[in-house]
């Protein structure tokens, strides 16, 4: 069973942080050059002229809307996967600016700085979602079901932190104390998986950010 990196799996706290960002009405013609983009993506028999199709698409949906972040999001992760890096910044950037305490975008566009070798601005986004993760965290009940998802996010975040001994910790611990198989043998993957492969990509990535992870400034 293939698991998606967990600081793109989990993150947008999917386990019931509900988000605080203003509710912002999205232009329909936005909306539907995303649904175009996201059917050539799955109609594509070659992935990379159907990848360069959606970016194309999705590059009228938000010059159309400004404020479209799925749209932002997608672009950003079709860019990602063309290796298209520095656009893919240039995408990161405006969804940092319509998003700004997303700890998802902080993760991923960290992740694509290193790719292009800016490891300094890498290591600032990392930081800045090891601070929101630890908002969240200081103000979560333990027995809320986000709270291990969001825990294990900050242990893969303090492992690109480079803070590998603390973040395998917190993982051997969730591990040892998780019931559930399939989540169990997740958390086995990601223990042994190195901060390389991380960086890397290895595993199932995303292909929508979610909008949900959101701490009051």
């Amino acid at each position: 069973m293939k698991y998606r990196l967990l600081i793109l799996l989990f993150a947008g706290c999917l386990f019931g942080c509900k988000s605080k960002a203003q509710k912002i009405a999205i232009k329909p013609e936005a909306i539907k050059l995303n649904k175009i983009a996201m059917d050539t993506l799955i109609k594509g028999a070659d992935r990379v002229k159907a990848l360069a199709a959606a970016v194309t698409l999705l590059n009228k949906a938000t010059e159309i809307d400004s404020n479209y972040f799925i749209g932002y999001s997608n672009k950003f992760s079709y860019q990602t996967e063309l290796k298209e890096y520095d656009k893919a910044l240039i995408t990161g950037k405006r969804m940092m600016k319509l998003r700004p305490n997303n700890v998802t975008i902080k993760m991923q566009v960290g992740i694509v700085y290193e790719k292009t070798g800016d490891k300094v601005a890498a290591i600032q986004c990392y930081n800045q979602g090891l601070s929101i993760y630890d908002k969240l965290l200081d103000t979560m009940n333990v027995n809320n079901p986000a709270y291990k998802e969001l825990l294990f996010e900050k242990a893969s975040d303090l492992v690109l932190l480079h803070q590998e001994q603390k973040g395998y910790s917190i993982m051997r611990e969730l591990y040892d104390k998780e019931a559930n198989t399939d989540i169990k043998q997740m958390y086995k993957q990601y223990i042994n998986m190195s901060r390389e492969d991380m960086i890397s990509g290895k595993g199932e990535t995303m292909a929508t950010i979610s909008e949900n992870v959101n701490v009051k400034n």
